[in-house]
């Protein structure tokens, strides 16, 4: 009995000592307490890799994100902890966690609190909050970041809970805590309840586009109620050519396209209308079949298990990227595009080599275009003729494509050259490389279509007055393709929403997954690789560097997912 009591009484003196989350805010943009050891509890109303959000109240300033690694609560837990007050960017948090426990499990959590977008500010940081009714007003951000007014101004959502691809125009009702990075308030949505469409009709899944032919491309999609199903063509986005219509209403939609061109792009829009309602959806581009051959090689610089290998794509070819590269250029007779985030030689003159080669493809009269990012010196590039055109971009971010376009033009000479491989000599010859070659018309205007965007020109000369990198680009290229009789998907980043592409197919699948990265960072594709493992699927991953702030190793390793720590010696 006494024991009981001598523990009852030191929680209480805990609880005593405790600050409320209130105390803690302060009611100001930095806490008093900054720097100070505290202990306070809360209810946990969001987790995240990195950590979690808590609330001791259902009224402004009684929200606080949780920097905490090693401790694992569920929403609902309620908690008490003990850490330091850090002003990490302007966002109040908890730090460097000495004491962690959880007092009961299971509880109700706050209501979230009904904000007006343009009202989620400072007061709200780490609050549960809800924005209703909201429209869409920029689809992407960048980050995994989109964009939402109710009319009384803008606030960013996050993809710190889920990846979400949303519509322009589309009004959304959104649920989460509010956080603030990158001098930015931005709401965390938890999951895909977080997020609720706010139209009478909508899509429920994306449209689909699948057996690509030569003349014609099947369409489809679903809506939440019976309605129509319509779709304006043109080979311009005027939609110029005609509007489809099947009358009859059902939420399951399906439209064969017919009489288009082989080697062709054409523009879409793709929508569905009942009584005075009509679905909100954006014009995009689909490509029919081209006439290529389709021919697909996969080559990696170290060894491979062959007994894996799917349609014998796979090549091993040791010590012989160089020379790979150097053969591909050697094809090209009228033009050549290259992005190229890194080029770097040692006294073997690998790389130099290559620069050779495409100042030998310019002087047999191929226009040669050269895109590389604006940090790395990059000296090799001094090298090139004079004559080539070199614009070097995105001061926001890096320039990180790593693909060549040969004879852009040519049906049957078209080549995509794509992969993991800079032109340097550790990732040509040391460290573990593919690169991806594809000869399809299709898919080489596609990537010219990227390639211009970021040239900011169809000419030889760049403008860099027009050239968009980074959160600038813009979804303006086909994603999928009929190559060979293979689907392949396509899609660059940031503008196409690869985060969420991602996870639609490790959501997908049925049987194992395999990866293998430099750097993994992205906390919704860590959470889709343990939810994965966590429905039985066999996954087996790659990490190179582990030690970047928010590294999902750690969380997938810790949660039991088979993933490798390599270390690149």
């Amino acid at each position: 009995m006494k024991h009981i009591l001598l523990l009852l009484l030191v929680a209480a003196s805990i609880f005593a000592n405790a600050q409320t989350i209130y105390e803690i805010q302060g009611q100001t943009a930095n806490s008093p307490y900054d720097g100070t050891e505290i202990t306070t509890k809360g209810i946990v109303t969001a987790t995240y890799s990195t950590g979690y959000f808590i609330q001791d109240g259902d009224t402004a300033w009684t929200g606080l994100y949780i920097y905490d690694q090693g401790n694992t609560p569920l929403i609902g837990d309620s908690v008490m902890l003990s850490g330091t007050v850090d002003e990490y960017y302007g966002m109040t948090e908890i730090i460097n966690i000495s004491a962690f426990s959880i007092i009961n499990s299971e509880n109700t959590l706050p209501e979230p609190i009904l904000v007006a977008s343009g009202d989620a500010t400072e007061a709200y940081e780490s609050v549960l909050i809800r924005v209703e009714e909201a429209e869409c007003t920029n689809p992407d951000l960048g980050y995994g970041e989109w964009e939402i007014n109710d009319g009384t101004g803008p606030i960013a959502v996050d993809d710190m809970g889920i990846a979400f691809a949303p519509t322009l125009g589309v009004s959304y009702t959104v649920t989460g805590p509010l956080n603030y990075s990158f001098s930015a308030y931005k709401i965390e949505p938890r999951d895909e309840n977080d997020i609720q469409v706010a139209e009478a009709l909508f899509f429920t899944t994306p449209l689909a586009i699948t057996d690509i032919q030569e003349t014609s491309v099947t369409l489809t999609w679903e809506t939440n109620v019976a309605a129509n199903t319509n779709v304006a063509i043109g080979t311009t986005d005027s939609l110029e050519l005609d509007t489809i219509t099947v009358a009859t209403e059902t939420t399951t939609h399906n439209i064969t396209l017919d009489g288009l061109s082989a080697n062709s792009f054409y523009y879409i829009k793709p929508f569905s209308a009942t009584g005075g309602d009509t679905t909100i959806s954006l014009i995009s581009m689909i490509a029919t079949k081209s006439t290529s051959s389709g021919e697909m090689k996969v080559y990696f610089n170290h060894s491979i298990d062959s007994s894996v290998m799917w349609q014998n794509y796979a090549l091993s070819i040791p010590n012989e990227f160089t020379d790979t590269i150097i053969s591909y250029i050697n094809m090209a007779q009228s033009t050549l595009d290259i992005t190229m985030y890194d080029i770097v030689d040692t006294t073997d003159n690998q790389v130099i080599r290559i620069m050779h080669a495409i100042n030998d493809a310019y002087d047999r009269g191929v226009d040669i275009r050269y895109i590389t990012d604006d940090l790395p010196e990059n000296p090799l590039l001094d090298s090139l003729n004079p004559a080539i055109n070199i614009l070097a971009g995105n001061t926001e971010a890096i320039m990180h494509d790593k693909f060549m376009i040969i004879d852009r033009d040519d049906i049957q000479n078209s080549w995509v050259l794509t992969g993991s491989t800079n032109h340097t000599i550790a990732n040509l010859n040391k460290d573990y490389n593919n690169i991806i070659c594809i000869q399809d018309y299709q898919l080489a205007q596609a990537y010219n279509l990227e390639f211009n965007e970021m040239w900011g020109s169809e000419t030889l000369t760049p403008d860099a007055g027009n050239a968009l990198f980074g959160a600038d680009k813009t979804d303006n290229t086909p994603h999928f393709f009929n190559i060979g009789g293979v689907e392949v998907q396509s899609y660059f980043s940031p503008s196409d929403k690869t985060t969420s592409k991602i996870i639609e197919v490790i959501d997908g699948a049925q049987e194992s997954i395999e990866f293998a990265v430099l750097v993994f960072t992205e906390n919704t594709l860590g959470t889709a690789i343990l939810d994965a493992y966590n429905r039985g699927i066999d996954v087996r991953g790659i990490v190179d560097y582990t030690d970047y702030s928010g590294d999902e190793y750690s969380y997938l390793h810790d949660n039991g997912v088979n993933v490798l720590e390599y270390e690149n010696a």
